[in-house]
């Protein structure tokens, strides 16, 4: 059942062929996707994207990324099995209280509101953190998957699956519901 209604901004299935719903990025600048501009869903925001670590010793490894900001940086990272970090312009939030598991899919959403930043992984509430500076009026902002910006800096060693943009905060309802969906659901039926 999809309950999740409108506010859907970007939807990238991330098709590789037929036979497999996903991309294996390889860690390199060349191996990345630069949107053709960048999206900005304001200070409400939520990204979701299913996520199969290739190597959770990899640090560094960018999920999104902007480079429209004046330092182009990461929305996403993942820093090791524990460290991920969401970013909004200058200023990040750390989660450290959940390991990724190598060679297995998983499912992470972001959600924000002003400076207020969730993580959900497999449609749980694994940590929720405050943000400063930036945080209080910049937008998030989205132009790149599997690298921080066009260049490809910190390149994702990771295979990714139904990247996602909303430009609303996600309800823990509705990100069960698109972990329930699996990573064969089409999140672009909830556009409106």
């Amino acid at each position: 059942v999809k309950i999740v209604t409108n506010d859907l901004v970007g939807y990238w299935a991330l098709d590789a062929d037929n036979s497999m719903k996903a991309l294996d990025f390889d860690g390199t600048s060349s191996d990345h996707i630069d949107l053709d501009s960048e999206i900005n869903l304001g200070t409400t925001a939520s990204y979701s994207f299913w996520s199969q670590r290739t190597n959770t010793g990899d640090t560094g490894a960018s999920i999104l990324g902007n480079h429209a900001w004046a330092n182009p940086e990461y929305v996403a990272l993942f820093d090791g099995a524990i460290n991920k970090f969401f970013r909004v312009s200058g200023n990040y939030v750390t989660f450290n209280t959940y390991t990724s598991v190598q060679g297995v899919w998983e499912h992470y959403v972001f959600t924000r509101s002003g400076v207020t930043v969730k993580m959900y992984v497999d449609g749980v509430l694994k940590e929720t953190e405050t943000g400063s500076g930036d945080f209080v009026a910049e937008d998030s902002k989205l132009k790149n998957i599997g690298a921080k910006n066009d260049s490809g800096g910190d390149a994702g060693l990771v295979i990714l699956s139904s990247v996602s943009a909303y430009n609303k905060t996600l309800t823990a309802s509705e990100v069960l519901s698109i972990y329930n969906d699996g990573i064969d659901g089409d999140e672009s039926s909830n556009s409106g």
